[in-house]
């Protein structure tokens, strides 16, 4: 059916290194990752963004600004909308 959503869960999204969901370079290559693949129509994170200002840098995002797609969040996940 057109609608129906499949969810896929990235590769580190059970990292833990202190109070982040994993390494920043754990952290940076799920989002890269998810920004780059184009059967991904949107990214749903499922914590806040603490970290994501450590992570902002490591960061291509050539491929989303070609083919955008919704990055849903909250707190400091905003800092990808304000980057690109």
């Amino acid at each position: 059916m057109h609608g129906d959503l499949k969810v896929v869960l990235s590769k580190n999204i059970f990292c833990i290194d202190n109070q982040f969901a994993g390494t920043d370079e754990e952290r940076a290559a799920d989002m890269q990752w998810a920004l780059d693949d184009n059967t991904i129509k949107a990214i749903i994170c499922a914590r806040g963004g603490y970290g994501t200002v450590r992570i902002i840098d490591k960061l291509d995002f050539s491929t989303f600004v070609k083919h955008p797609k919704w990055i849903v969040g909250y707190s400091d996940i905003t800092v990808f909308a304000s980057t690109h």
